[in-house]
């Protein structure tokens, strides 16, 4: 196990140094490049962008409460 941890710590560090170089707003670019990709793999697919950190259901509930609502209520409408 404890080769292991100590690989992936290894694999950590590489990464921190590769992406160091990297400018954040290229990094912010590719990322927002990323998600509009994963936005086209599906026809009915919709993007959410909350102003929130990590903790989106503590910081835009209702946000995140309606998404979900929605999500449902396109599956039951499906199913129906």
């Amino acid at each position: 196990m404890k080769a292991v941890l100590h690989s992936f710590a290894y694999c950590l560090d590489y990464l921190r140094e590769q992406v160091a170089d990297i400018p954040a707003a290229q990094l912010e670019k590719e990322r927002k490049e990323g998600q509009a990709k994963l936005l086209v793999l599906s026809s009915n697919s919709k993007q959410v962008i909350l102003h929130s950190g990590h903790n989106m259901n503590l910081e835009a509930p209702e946000d995140v409460s309606n998404a979900i609502r929605e999500v449902v209520g396109a599956v039951r409408k499906h199913r129906s």
